[in-house]
């Protein structure tokens, strides 16, 4: 006997449910993996202080310290973290060392495909501002409209990408108001 049409609903919408319950589940436990997986970033070790050439040397070898024995008693519950957090002194804080006054400019990034200088970037930006000037805005309807104005962001974007000699964000930004530009003017 053939199910009716209500009794294919009802096991369509069941499964949907049971589907459903088994996504939240399953993102329950990627999250539950995620945070578990997050550990506090270890402490930054102290630099070695360098030694100053005014002080002398010590003629006697320092005596090192004395060990600590770390098996624990029996009789003594194994520390909690919150109790050694306590009991730790906390750590000084390092200062940075100053940068060298002869350290040479970052270099520019450039990715493997970034072939074009920043004279071509901003050629290609002059052209696409050129083409937008040909384009009556007032005539636009709303979407072209903000095409328009979405390319002149990224011509202003671009320019200041370039003036942070940041070439390959700039020529992505430069292709995008020249796409832009070249679909509006066809308009």
């Amino acid at each position: 006997m053939m199910p009716t049409w209500d009794q294919q609903r009802a096991r369509v919408a069941t499964a949907r449910r049971g589907l459903g319950v088994l996504a939240l589940a399953g993102l329950a436990a990627l999250g539950a993996a995620c945070a578990a997986g997050r550990a506090a970033p270890p402490p930054d070790p102290e630099p070695p202080t360098p030694p100053t050439g005014d002080a002398a040397p010590s003629e006697e070898p320092s005596a090192p310290a004395a060990a600590v024995p770390t098996v624990p008693s029996e009789s003594a519950p194994p520390p909690s973290p919150a109790g050694e957090a306590a009991t730790t002194p906390p750590m000084a804080t390092a200062t940075a060392p100053a940068p060298e006054a002869d350290a040479a400019p970052p270099r520019r990034l450039r990715t493997a495909g970034t072939t074009r200088s920043p004279q071509a970037i901003r050629q290609m930006l002059d052209r696409a501002a050129a083409q937008l000037a040909l384009v009556d805005r007032r005539q636009l309807g709303r979407s072209d409209r903000s095409q328009f104005d979405t390319a002149l962001q990224f011509i202003e974007l671009a320019e200041a990408a370039l003036d942070m000699d940041n070439v390959v964000f700039a020529t992505q930004l430069a292709d995008k108001a020249s796409t832009l530009a070249d679909a509006l003017a066809m308009r």
